[in-house]
Formats: C-alpha cells, sequence, structure tokens
C-alpha cells in the first residue's frame, strides 16, 4: 500500500470475498440438499447411482464447510 492512501480498497475487497464465500457455501449446500433429495435425477445427469451420490454430496458439505473457515480466517487476519 503506498503511503498516503487509505485502505477502503482493500476493505471493499474484502467485504466482497466475503459475500462471494458466503454466496458459495449456500450454492455447495443448497447442491447437497438437491442431490439427497433426487438421487434419480443426479444418476440421470452425471451417470453415476446410488452410493456414490452420497459422496458427492459428503465432498459439497466439505466444500462448504471450507468457505465457511475461509471466511473466519479471513476476518482473523484482518483484525490483526
Amino acid at each position: 500500500m503506498r503511503e498516503g492512501r487509505t485502505n477502503h480498497g482493500q476493505n471493499d475487497q474484502l467485504r466482497v470475498l466475503k459475500q462471494l464465500l458466503h454466496a458459495s457455501s449456500a450454492f455447495f449446500l443448497v447442491a447437497a440438499v438437491m442431490i439427497m433429495l433426487f438421487p434419480q435425477s443426479v444418476e440421470r445427469l452425471f451417470g453415476f447411482g446410488d452410493p456414490l451420490h452420497k459422496y458427492f454430496a459428503g465432498a459439497l458439505v466439505v466444500l462448504a464447510i471450507g468457505d465457511l473457515i475461509v471466511i473466519r480466517v479471513v476476518e482473523k487476519v484482518r483484525k490483526l
């Protein structure tokens, strides 16, 4: 950061990053719920059957949790 500049741009970037991570986390969770509710549709779309859709939904939940962890880390680093 150059001297004489404020960090308003950086704050805006962090706010946008948090909003994007919240949105992707919500998308992953909704996708996981839809996969668990409609496994036949998953089989038709992606070509894998009953046991694999549970792993796929689990992976999406792990991604959503990872996004939430990244949000918390960004908040902690910002406070330092």
